[in-house]
């Protein structure tokens, strides 16, 4: 019993020391980004996004395969997904929540989305 309650202190611990910075972008933002995509293969081509953090400072953030977004919808039903797959296609976002094999998200519309962060 107390191994296991150590166990879950130092997990707990090391989740909290190895958290994700959060950034945020418009939808403005990420539909003329996206725009600028060049496919190659399934992934998008992009390499950097421009956001902002928590405290508004800009930041161009690197992006790579480990890139996560989270989309919340005007609903505030959220879509997870990594930002290397994901396309534009008219007013229409899609990506896959994984990089190995396709699993694609249900597409989003621009215009019903109320938050994009990215955890890097």
């Amino acid at each position: 019993m107390m191994k296991t309650k150590m166990f879950g202190i130092i997990l707990l611990s090391a989740m909290l020391l190895t958290s994700c910075a959060t950034y945020y972008i418009t939808p403005q933002s990420l539909q003329s980004q996206l725009r600028k995509a060049q496919p190659n293969g399934q992934f998008n081509g992009i390499y950097q996004v421009n956001c902002v953090d928590k405290n508004g400072a800009e930041k161009v953030l690197p992006v790579t395969n480990h890139t996560g977004v989270r989309i919340t919808k005007k609903d505030d039903t959220r879509q997870t997904f990594y930002f290397v797959t994901a396309f534009l296609q008219d007013s229409i976002v899609t990506g896959s929540k994984s990089t190995f094999f396709p699993m694609p998200i249900k597409p989003i519309n621009v215009n019903d989305i109320k938050k994009i962060e990215f955890q890097h």
